[in-house]
């Protein structure tokens, strides 16, 4: 059982849910049960950040019979990429650059520009040229730099003055089920009542010691009832509210690495609602990495040099 994987973790996510990337993991490139060896970890890291924009960088390790997936989706100004492919790194949104310092690679951009998401930022390609700047050969490195640019975010947050807030009813209900071979089966569920119910799962692995999975798992579901009790904000609550929602997010970006220059968002009652639109000024690393594919490369290289011999 040690050939094969049996769990497959994603970590670092905030975007989209774990669910939901385990899911296009499983459905496309790896399951559980399958053989270790058949795994192609750089395939699945391209795919991932090709499929998801908000990834901007994945690295795939197996530990005993765990795939761990890790996921940033922010990139650090100090970029340790530890990628060892051909590469080049991409504006993974709109920006103006406001700093690029290049470690590895051809810099295709320079302080001031305006890129554009997808745009090469620092190639992987670099030239050789002789004293008459004639190119004599080309050779692919993974792309490696320091990459800053100046971005616009846009924020939108609205809530009614009317809202419901929950009340515990200290009402509990449990279900209990199994998990084998990836696939679950609720050996018991309880019948539940017309009232409002907030619902958690929890799943026990099988395993000797952290990463040395079994195909085997016991879930539990725990339903607790509530009911809704309706309330209203003043608007002056409101107010502090929107505001407090807006520092939380000013928090999320700076655990990200985001620097906010610019704070251009307008908080304002609009008939029921409360509302906060604008936009934040913003300074973060960019530099996503893209493979590429020396197959491919190799071949436009010839072709272009059997054009140049007619």
């Amino acid at each position: 059982m040690s050939f094969f994987i049996w769990d497959i973790e994603v970590v670092g996510n905030e975007t989209y849910q774990t669910s939901e990337v385990r899911n296009y993991i499983t459905k496309h490139y790896v399951t559980a049960g399958q053989r270790i060896k058949t795994v192609d970890t750089k395939k699945l890291e391209e795919a991932l950040r090709t499929h998801y924009d908000a990834f901007a960088f994945v690295s795939c390790e197996m530990k005993g019979t765990c795939l761990i997936v890790h996921i940033k989706e922010t990139i650090p100004i100090k970029n340790k990429t530890k990628n060892e492919a051909p590469c080049n790194l991409l504006a993974h949104k709109d920006g103006v650059v406001i700093s690029i310092i290049t470690r590895s690679g051809t810099p295709l951009v320079k302080k001031g520009d305006t890129v554009k998401k997808g745009q090469i930022l620092i190639s992987g390609v670099i030239s050789y040229q002789n004293d008459a700047k004639e190119t004599y050969e080309e050779a692919l490195v993974p792309a490696d730099g320091d990459i800053v640019i100046k971005t616009l975010l846009p924020y939108q947050d609205s809530f009614s003055l009317s809202y419901y807030e929950k009340k515990k009813m200290k009402e509990y209900k449990h279900g209990f089920g199994i998990r084998f071979f990836d696939k679950d089966r609720m050996l018991w569920e309880p019948s539940l009542s017309e009232k409002e119910y907030d619902q958690t799962e929890k799943i026990w692995h099988f395993k000797l010691g952290r990463t040395f999975y079994f195909p085997f798992a016991v879930i539990h579901h725990k339903y607790e009832a509530y009911s809704l009790v309706r309330k209203t904000y003043t608007e002056a609550r409101a107010k502090e509210v929107a505001k407090k929602h807006l520092k939380n997010y000013f928090r999320k970006l700076s655990k990200k690495g985001l620097t906010i220059t610019q704070n251009n968002v307008k908080i304002e009652r609009k008939g029921d609602q409360m509302c906060a639109t604008g936009t934040l000024t913003v300074l973060e690393a960019t530099g996503k990495i893209s493979l590429i594919d020396e197959n491919a490369y190799q071949k436009e290289s010839e072709h272009e040099s059997d054009g140049e011999t007619h």
